[in-house]
């Protein structure tokens, strides 16, 4: 499943991809948007985001797809996270949360990093 940001509002829709039982290729957005649960995703974790502009996105697909072990983590963690933290009772909570908190969350809210993270790299094997 192919994830690509636009000018709407379509939160549900990766959330909908990420539950899907697929693994998802999320579009870097070019012009850094983002959603409010963006900060809760890692690549390569969650979900595997691409650069259209220098990444083929035709290859990682087939990779993904070859790689089922890969493919099976991105699709387990995709649900976790999206029932554990993307639900629509979460998400009001949040909007009621920065509705209701929004001068104390202010300075949060400005300092936080809303993209993708990258997932932490994996400590290298040494052969012995």
């Amino acid at each position: 499943l192919v994830d690509v940001d636009g000018n709407s509002n379509a939160w549900e829709s990766l959330r909908w991809k990420l539950l899907s039982g697929g693994p998802v290729i999320k579009i870097k957005s070019s012009g850094n948007l983002v959603q409010w649960y963006y900060h809760l995703l890692q690549d390569t974790v969650h979900l595997k985001e691409v650069d259209i502009f220098t990444e083929d996105v035709e290859k990682i697909a087939v990779s993904i797809m070859e790689d089922e072990a890969y493919a099976h983590k991105l699709m387990r963690n995709a649900i976790r996270l999206s029932v554990e933290a993307l639900s629509t009772k979460r998400a009001r909570q949040y909007f009621f949360d920065a509705i209701t908190n929004c001068w104390e969350l202010e300075k949060e809210f400005a300092e936080r990093d809303w993209r993708i993270r990258k997932a932490p790299e994996a400590p290298q094997q040494t052969n012995k």
